[in-house]
């Protein structure tokens, strides 16, 4: 629904794998978050904030991905103060 809301189509795919998923992906486990989003080229793991994926997609970097490990406070989708800041790795 976040990223519905700010303009990003998204096909949801429920999963019980979502370890496996990102660990395929190339996300070591302590960096894992509770979803895991394929766009273009990139993985995107965990609540990552929409303007972070926009970055991305348009400096299109030489990496394999973006993510936000866990489930933190504020983060989109979750209680708390928004906005962060918030640690998020490549």
């Amino acid at each position: 629904a976040y990223l519905r809301r700010h303009g990003l189509a998204v096909d949801v795919k429920p999963t019980n794998d979502l370890a496996e998923i990102s660990s395929k992906a190339g996300v070591p486990e302590k960096f894992q978050g509770c979803h895991t989003m394929f766009v273009d080229d990139y993985v995107v793991d965990g609540h990552v904030p929409v303007n972070t994926i926009r970055k991305l997609l348009s400096e299109r970097p030489a990496i394999a991905g973006i993510t936000l490990p866990g489930m933190p406070s504020g983060s989109p989708g979750m209680t708390g103060h928004k906005g962060g800041p918030f640690t998020i790795y490549a």
